[in-house]
């Protein structure tokens, strides 16, 4: 088969955001409209969405995630933080993104959202460690055409514990009424608690050499925490990031 990955990175605000207060949350939503088959129900395609600390580090810019030959480190490397991915078949997952050892033959390092054991094209080194395996099953897939919202929310749920929730809407707002799939992990396990980067992305699985793509109508960040009386925002207008977009594929 033949799939293809598709990876946006990007920091989000010159001034990190530290979950520091029990109630403190960091939320991440993207509007999006599936423009061209990214996700197929019954199959490995994946959505991807995280949020990380990038120690004040922006992605490299360039070909630097096509997933062949590269010897540098810096960039997203030592990124740390959590990604929640929708799969097409079996049970959605939310997993740890640790920073990287340099591998110096592939851009493993540079990689954010595709964790795998083994592979070219994603980050193993260390690979993820499960926060969330349980419920977050999509049935249906997404339909070629159709607007859909993923809000991605982390909280300090108690000292020294972080809740993690992904969910995915139909349509362009957050509504519980057009709820498609929920997620929620919660870790004690050394947790992140600090964030200033985000990555969305998508693996589409397909039998053929297709295509696939997006359009992304809004990125926002916003914030809820102790020391500031009313949540704060940092929107992001389409792909004008501190970032990039990236495609590329690998055929297996």
């Amino acid at each position: 088969g033949t799939s293809s990955l598709a990876p946006l990175e990007a920091l989000f605000t010159a001034n990190p955001i530290t979950l520091a207060t029990v109630g403190d949350s960091l939320n991440l939503t993207i509007v999006f409209k599936d423009t061209v088959s990214i996700f197929n129900a019954g199959t490995a395609s994946t959505l991807n969405i995280g949020l990380y600390n990038s120690g004040g580090v922006a992605p490299n810019i360039g070909a630097q995630l096509n997933g062949t030959a590269y010897t540098a480190g810096g960039g997203s490397q030592n990124w740390n933080g959590y990604v929640a991915r929708i799969v097409g078949s079996g049970n959605s997952s939310i997993f740890t993104r640790a920073p990287q050892t340099l591998n110096g033959t592939t851009s493993q390092n540079q990689d954010l959202l595709f964790n795998a054991a083994s592979g070219t094209s994603a980050y193993n080194s260390p690979s993820g460690t499960t926060v969330a395996t349980s419920g977050g099953t999509l049935t249906g897939g997404l339909t070629q055409g159709n607007t859909y919202t993923l809000s991605y929310t982390i909280t300090l749920s108690a000292a020294g514990t972080l809740t993690i929730g992904n969910n995915l809407y139909s349509g362009g707002v957050v509504d519980a009424n057009n709820l498609l799939m929920a997620q929620t992990g919660t870790t004690s396990s050394s947790p992140v608690t600090t964030y200033d980067g985000l990555a969305f992305g998508w693996r589409f699985v397909n039998t053929t050499s297709a295509g696939s793509s997006v359009d992304v109508n809004s990125i926002s960040v916003s914030d809820n925490i102790a020391a500031v009386p009313e949540p704060s925002a940092f929107a992001l207008a389409g792909l004008g990031l501190a970032g990039l977009a990236l495609f590329r594929r690998s055929r297996g």
